[in-house]
Parts: structure tokens; sequence; C-alpha cells
């Protein structure tokens, strides 16, 4: 019975997580510095992490002393549309998108947008933002800040560095997940879009998107067949020799 055990451990899944940090920094067109009580959030060109999800921040042309971000202009009358591509990200096994996407001002149930992936062979898959849902506002003493997104993360800055003291000053980022389907697994990621609504009221909310990560699990069942032939005949001289 050990030597099956020893066989079955040979044989079973490996895994490994891998993690690929989008660069949005192309489509900003916001510095969130800039916002009410902005500079309480890590300036752009740093690493954060988010309930274990690394990400890494952007600039605003360059500026080292912003914090980029992509969100439809006040003063536009249409959608803000985005798209990332080149991205060239395998899927091997479970994937998912983690996003850091807040809102300026909102109000609960509002549509702020969504994102698209898209894989090389047609598939796609598509996360609806909306207030109170999976996106809150970034200022944690107004508008929107409960939401009905279990799966929503939120992680607290102060001064530029995280924090468990809410107060009328600490800002916030939303971190979403997004799981690929299935039908990605063995393509690749290609593109994404993010589109954000003009609600025709910005009371109604703008959605505000940070940074993106990819968490891929690759998974390895079982060896190659070639593998597992000098695994079996080694096995069955093993035990042969143990017999006498």
């Amino acid at each position: 019975m050990k030597y099956l055990a020893l066989a079955i451990a040979i044989c079973i899944a490996s895994v490994s997580l891998a993690e690929t940090h989008v660069d949005l920094s192309s489509q900003f067109n916001t510095d969130m510095q800039q916002f009410l009580f902005g500079t309480n959030f890590p300036l752009g060109n740093t690493d954060v992490n988010v309930a274990g999800v690394g990400f890494h921040l952007g600039t605003l042309g360059g500026d080292p002393n912003t914090l980029g971000a992509m969100e439809r202009p006040y003063n536009s009358n249409s959608n803000f549309t985005a798209i990332i591509s080149g991205l060239n990200i395998a899927v091997q096994g479970p994937t998912s998108l983690y996003t850091l996407i807040d809102e300026q001002f909102g109000r609960d149930g509002s549509y702020l947008g969504y994102v698209t992936v898209y894989g090389s062979h047609g598939e796609s898959t598509t996360m609806q933002l909306v207030s109170g849902a999976n996106v809150g506002n970034n200022w944690t003493a107004g508008f929107v800040t409960t939401l009905t997104d279990p799966s929503v993360q939120v992680q607290y800055y102060r001064n530029g560095q995280p924090t468990t003291t809410v107060d009328s000053e600490t800002m916030a980022f939303y971190r979403q997940e997004l799981a690929l389907p299935s039908s990605f697994i063995g393509d690749t990621v290609t593109s994404m879009k993010y589109v954000g609504f003009n609600n025709g009221d910005v009371n109604l909310g703008d959605g505000v998107f940070a940074a993106a990560t990819f968490n891929t699990s690759n998974i390895c069942i079982c060896p190659e067949p070639a593998s597992m032939a000098a695994l079996g005949v080694g096995i069955c001289a093993f035990l042969r020799r143990k017999k006498r």
C-alpha cells in the first residue's frame, strides 16, 4: 500500500500561482492624489497588496507625485472606453482577474460600467460594475461605502499607508474578482476592455479604475507518458527486489 501511495504522490497535481500585473498607464487620464483627501492614497509606481493579491499602481504621465487611474471626464457627455490589448496571458488552470475600481460620488444601484476580458479563440466574460454592490466610494466618509457583494475586499489608507482605522479622511481601494470561465483554459487572454458609463448625473457616480492583476493557477496533473512509463518500470523493479 505504501508503494501505491508513493506512485500517487508522484502523479498528484502540482499547482503554482502566477500573478500578472496589467499595465493600464497608457489609458490613465486622472490623478487620484487630487481627489478629496486623495493624498492619503499611496503614490503611483508602487506595489500594494489587497487581501492577498498584489497590484502595481501607476502614475499619470510618468509624474512620480501622482496616482494614475481611468475615469470618465466630468465634462464628457459620452461613455469612457479603454481597450488594453497585447496581454498574451496563458490560461492553464483556474484564473481570475482582480481589479481596483472605486467610484467618485455614487448612489446605490447605479450602473457604473463594466470590464470585459477576451480570449484567443473568441471567448469573453464580463463583470458589471454597480454602486453599492461591488463598487464603493474611495472616500470612506461620503456617498456609498457599504457593499452587498461579499467577494469584494477593501483596503483602507491613511498617509499613503495601509490602515485599519477608518475616519473622516480615510481613503479606500475596493478589490473586485472576475473568475474566468473554464472555456478560457488552454487559451490565452489577449485583451480587456473597460467602459465607464455616462449616467447623465455626476451624483450617480463615476468609476475610477486604478489597477488590474491576473492570478493564474498553473496545474500539471501528471508527468508526460514517457516519464510515467519510466516510473512504472522503476516501481515494478523495486517491488520485485523487495519480494526477494
